[in-house]
């Protein structure tokens, strides 16, 4: 399944330019998902980095990678027949683990954001995300929730 922007805008709080995901594919809700994001020159965060060479923050890779995950947890209740209290509504990011970063995302590039499910606890979730452009990962950590 895909989802556009406006479907994601429905399920996180996050806007734009806060927003760092354009559409996630290949979901299936509370399992696993991909987001998508292409870096334009129109970016917030082009330029204001060192080097100026139009690279996307590292910190703002991990954050794409949160809001898919938040995305995957919480996006169910898109669905026809979902009901609403079994989807959680809002989620707070309360630990990130063993991030390795191997490479850069830059103007012109489209991120693909992965993540799957490795665990969960109650309201507690641990995703394992991994960033590629292209073929090539470029950061890979773990992402872990308290949702409500």
């Amino acid at each position: 399944m895909r989802f556009s922007k406006n479907d994601i805008i429905a399920v996180i709080p996050h806007r734009p330019p806060v927003l760092l995901i354009d559409e996630i594919q290949d979901v299936q809700f509370r399992k696993r998902g991909v987001g998508v994001r292409r870096i334009t020159a129109d970016d917030d965060f082009i330029g204001t980095y060192l080097p100026p060479e139009g690279i996307m923050p590292r910190t703002l890779l991990i954050e794409a990678l949160a809001q898919t995950a938040a995305f995957v947890a919480a996006g169910g209740k898109l669905m026809p027949g979902a009901e609403q209290g079994d989807y959680p509504t809002i989620g707070y990011l309360v630990r990130i683990a063993d991030v390795f970063f191997s490479g850069d995302a830059r103007q012109g590039d489209t991120i693909r954001l992965f993540v799957d499910l490795v665990s969960s606890l109650g309201a507690v979730y641990k995703f394992a995300g991994v960033v590629r452009v292209g073929d090539i990962e470029i950061c890979r950590g773990n992402l872990t929730f308290s949702v409500a």
